[in-house]
């Protein structure tokens, strides 16, 4: 697979999801980067290409673009959790929360076994210093995806959190 990214003009966006992956297990980041900087010129040809964008583009740093993306995904294709569980990542990255958690709970709505959607919840149930629901979740996290490792360090931030004194 990664001997077909070699150019620019040789990707498709079919393409990208598997290219990413191999070239993560290989831990080649400037590969990871060169996919990702070529995906962004190509042009979408399917809702699937749309939505692949819109996590390019959340990968690249790029929020609003990313948002526009899963936003318009959500739009044409109401019934891919995929599509709003990006939302609720990009909003929650934006400093969005109560957007955010609109987004989840569609995706949740979808799919309950969404692993982005319920980690964002985690996220959002710790920001609003709710950390037995943020426990709950990670556990839920674990059930579905054993050693899931954000799941697992969300977990963790969760117990620090119910450690701490109560805000006066």
């Amino acid at each position: 697979m990664i001997a077909t990214l070699g150019t620019e003009s040789e990707i498709r966006l079919s393409d990208v999801a598997d290219g990413l992956a191999e070239a993560r297990r290989l831990g080649n980041k400037p590969l990871v980067r060169k996919i990702l900087l070529s995906a962004r010129g190509l042009q979408p040809r399917s809702i699937d290409d749309e939505l692949t964008l819109g996590f390019v583009y959340l990968e690249l740093g790029d929020l609003c673009v990313a948002l526009d993306w899963f936003t318009h995904v959500a739009k044409m294709r109401a019934g891919l959790s995929m599509a709003h569980s990006g939302r609720a990542l990009t909003l929650q990255l934006l400093g969005q929360p109560v957007e955010a958690l609109a987004a989840v709970q569609a995706a949740l709505a979808l799919d309950p076994r969404d692993i982005v959607a319920l980690k964002v919840l985690v996220r959002i149930n710790l920001d609003m210093n709710l950390p037995a629901q943020a426990n709950a979740i990670c556990l839920r996290i674990l059930t579905i995806n054993p050693g899931d490792p954000d799941a697992t360090a969300l977990l963790k931030q969760a117990a620090i959190h119910r450690s701490r004194p109560p805000a006066a």
